[in-house]
Protein backbone atom coordinates (compact mmCIF):
# COMPACT_ATOMS: atom_id res chain seq x y z
CA UNK A 1 0.00 0.00 0.00
CA UNK A 2 2.60 2.57 1.13
CA UNK A 3 4.82 1.76 -2.22
CA UNK A 4 1.68 2.31 -4.38
CA UNK A 5 0.97 5.52 -2.72
CA UNK A 6 4.71 6.61 -2.59
CA UNK A 7 4.36 6.27 -7.04
CA UNK A 8 1.43 8.06 -6.84
CA UNK A 9 -0.74 4.96 -7.73
CA UNK A 10 -3.57 6.40 -5.80
CA UNK A 11 -6.53 3.61 -6.52
CA UNK A 12 -4.05 0.82 -6.33
CA UNK A 13 -2.98 2.04 -2.99
CA UNK A 14 -6.99 2.54 -1.85
CA UNK A 15 -7.60 -0.46 -2.83
CA UNK A 16 -4.63 -2.40 -0.74
CA UNK A 17 -5.46 0.06 2.49
CA UNK A 18 -9.67 -0.64 2.49
CA UNK A 19 -8.94 -4.54 1.73
CA UNK A 20 -6.42 -4.02 4.84
CA UNK A 21 -8.59 -2.27 6.89
CA UNK A 22 -11.67 -4.58 6.51
CA UNK A 23 -9.84 -8.07 6.75
CA UNK A 24 -7.65 -6.20 9.85
CA UNK A 25 -9.64 -3.40 11.36
CA UNK A 26 -7.85 -4.56 15.00
CA UNK A 27 -4.71 -4.29 13.90
CA UNK A 28 -1.83 -2.12 15.24
CA UNK A 29 -1.61 -0.57 12.15
CA UNK A 30 -4.96 0.15 11.15
CA UNK A 31 -4.93 4.12 12.33
CA UNK A 32 -1.26 4.05 10.27
CA UNK A 33 -3.47 2.17 7.00
CA UNK A 34 -6.38 4.87 8.03
CA UNK A 35 -3.73 7.71 7.84
CA UNK A 36 -2.68 6.53 4.72
CA UNK A 37 -5.81 6.21 3.19
CA UNK A 38 -6.50 9.77 4.04
CA UNK A 39 -3.43 11.41 2.90
CA UNK A 40 -3.78 9.63 -0.40
CA UNK A 41 -7.15 11.67 -1.10
CA UNK A 42 -5.41 14.41 0.21
CA UNK A 43 -2.54 14.46 -2.62
CA UNK A 44 -5.18 14.11 -5.13
CA UNK A 45 -6.66 17.93 -4.10
CA UNK A 46 -6.19 20.27 -7.27
CA UNK A 47 -7.46 23.53 -6.36
CA UNK A 48 -11.11 24.91 -4.82
CA UNK A 49 -12.39 25.52 -8.48
CA UNK A 50 -12.04 21.75 -9.16
CA UNK A 51 -14.45 18.92 -7.99
CA UNK A 52 -14.22 18.71 -4.18
CA UNK A 53 -14.85 14.89 -4.12
CA UNK A 54 -11.05 13.99 -2.81
CA UNK A 55 -11.93 16.87 -0.30
CA UNK A 56 -14.74 15.11 0.98
CA UNK A 57 -13.42 11.80 1.38
CA UNK A 58 -10.14 12.97 3.16
CA UNK A 59 -11.84 14.94 5.72
CA UNK A 60 -14.13 12.06 6.24
CA UNK A 61 -10.94 9.79 6.96
CA UNK A 62 -9.06 12.01 8.92
CA UNK A 63 -13.01 12.63 11.52
CA UNK A 64 -12.97 9.04 11.22
CA UNK A 65 -8.82 8.88 12.67
CA UNK A 66 -10.23 11.94 15.32
CA UNK A 67 -12.79 9.65 16.20
CA UNK A 68 -11.50 5.83 16.68
CA UNK A 69 -7.27 6.67 17.20
CA UNK A 70 -7.17 9.87 18.89
CA UNK A 71 -4.08 8.96 20.96
CA UNK A 72 -2.17 7.66 17.67
CA UNK A 73 0.51 9.53 16.46
CA UNK A 74 -1.77 10.55 13.01
CA UNK A 75 -4.57 12.29 15.24
CA UNK A 76 -2.75 15.64 15.54
CA UNK A 77 -1.84 16.05 11.89
CA UNK A 78 -5.29 14.93 11.09
CA UNK A 79 -6.64 17.18 13.25
CA UNK A 80 -5.44 20.23 11.52
CA UNK A 81 -5.78 18.97 7.80
CA UNK A 82 -9.34 18.86 8.98
CA UNK A 83 -9.18 22.37 9.68
CA UNK A 84 -7.45 23.01 6.04
CA UNK A 85 -10.29 20.97 4.43
CA UNK A 86 -12.93 22.62 6.22
CA UNK A 87 -11.38 25.91 4.59
CA UNK A 88 -11.17 24.30 1.06
CA UNK A 89 -14.59 23.40 1.35
CA UNK A 90 -15.83 26.80 2.35
CA UNK A 91 -13.67 28.33 -0.11
CA UNK A 92 -15.78 26.70 -2.44
CA UNK A 93 -19.23 27.46 -1.33
CA UNK A 94 -17.52 30.84 -1.37
CA UNK A 95 -16.59 30.56 -4.69
CA UNK A 96 -20.19 29.53 -5.96
CA UNK A 97 -21.79 31.71 -4.09
CA UNK A 98 -19.77 34.98 -5.33
CA UNK A 99 -20.58 33.25 -9.04
CA UNK A 100 -24.46 33.25 -7.92
CA UNK A 101 -24.37 37.20 -7.14
CA UNK A 102 -22.82 37.78 -10.34
CA UNK A 103 -25.52 36.17 -12.05
CA UNK A 104 -27.71 37.76 -10.02
CA UNK A 105 -29.20 34.64 -8.54
CA UNK A 106 -29.42 35.54 -5.03
CA UNK A 107 -31.57 32.77 -3.46
CA UNK A 108 -29.15 30.75 -4.56
CA UNK A 109 -26.17 33.05 -3.00
CA UNK A 110 -28.24 33.33 0.82
CA UNK A 111 -27.94 29.27 0.43
CA UNK A 112 -24.50 28.42 0.03
CA UNK A 113 -23.16 31.69 2.51
CA UNK A 114 -25.58 30.11 4.84
CA UNK A 115 -23.63 27.21 4.84
CA UNK A 116 -20.17 28.38 5.33
CA UNK A 117 -21.90 29.79 8.48
CA UNK A 118 -23.82 26.62 10.03
CA UNK A 119 -21.15 23.93 8.77
CA UNK A 120 -17.72 25.83 8.64
CA UNK A 121 -18.00 28.04 11.58
CA UNK A 122 -14.93 27.89 12.40
CA UNK A 123 -13.36 28.86 8.83
CA UNK A 124 -11.86 32.07 8.09
CA UNK A 125 -14.97 32.62 5.17
CA UNK A 126 -17.43 33.34 8.15
CA UNK A 127 -16.93 37.17 8.69
CA UNK A 128 -17.11 37.30 4.71
CA UNK A 129 -20.04 34.97 4.46
CA UNK A 130 -22.09 36.86 7.10
CA UNK A 131 -20.82 40.09 5.29
CA UNK A 132 -22.48 38.59 1.89
CA UNK A 133 -25.52 38.03 3.49
CA UNK A 134 -25.88 41.72 4.85
CA UNK A 135 -25.30 42.77 1.21
CA UNK A 136 -27.61 40.50 -0.20
CA UNK A 137 -30.17 41.16 2.28
CA UNK A 138 -30.37 44.54 1.34
CA UNK A 139 -30.92 43.84 -2.23
CA UNK A 140 -33.55 41.78 -1.68
CA UNK A 141 -34.80 44.28 0.58
CA UNK A 142 -35.21 42.56 3.84
CA UNK A 143 -33.83 44.93 6.34
CA UNK A 144 -34.51 42.92 9.49
CA UNK A 145 -32.14 39.87 8.51
CA UNK A 146 -29.73 42.32 7.62
CA UNK A 147 -29.58 43.52 10.93
CA UNK A 148 -29.56 39.84 12.09
CA UNK A 149 -26.23 38.96 9.81
CA UNK A 150 -24.57 42.40 10.90
CA UNK A 151 -25.39 41.82 14.87
CA UNK A 152 -24.06 38.26 14.62
CA UNK A 153 -21.24 39.58 12.45
CA UNK A 154 -20.33 42.15 15.16
CA UNK A 155 -20.71 40.11 18.00
CA UNK A 156 -18.38 37.66 16.62
CA UNK A 157 -16.02 39.24 14.59
CA UNK A 158 -15.74 42.80 16.22
CA UNK A 159 -12.43 43.54 14.45
CA UNK A 160 -12.63 42.18 11.31
CA UNK A 161 -12.65 44.32 8.10
CA UNK A 162 -15.73 42.32 6.76
CA UNK A 163 -18.03 43.58 10.24
CA UNK A 164 -16.64 47.29 9.15
CA UNK A 165 -17.94 46.87 5.75
CA UNK A 166 -21.04 45.82 6.83
CA UNK A 167 -21.48 48.90 9.60
CA UNK A 168 -20.74 51.10 6.79
CA UNK A 169 -23.38 49.98 4.17
CA UNK A 170 -25.86 49.73 7.08
CA UNK A 171 -25.26 53.59 7.78
CA UNK A 172 -25.18 54.20 3.54
CA UNK A 173 -28.54 52.35 3.82
CA UNK A 174 -29.75 54.88 7.12
CA UNK A 175 -30.09 51.55 8.92
CA UNK A 176 -28.83 51.46 12.62
CA UNK A 177 -27.65 48.33 14.27
CA UNK A 178 -29.49 49.55 17.32
CA UNK A 179 -33.26 48.93 16.08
Amino acid sequence: SYASYKDKDYIKAEANLKRFLSLYPASNFAAYAQYLLGMSYYDQIIDVTRDQTMVLAALDTFKLIMDRYPKSDFAKDAYFKIIYLENNLAAKELDVAMTYISLKKYISAVRRFKNIVNKYQTTTYVPEALHRLVEIYLILGVKDEAIVNARVLGYNFPKSRWYKLSYNLLKKNNILLSE
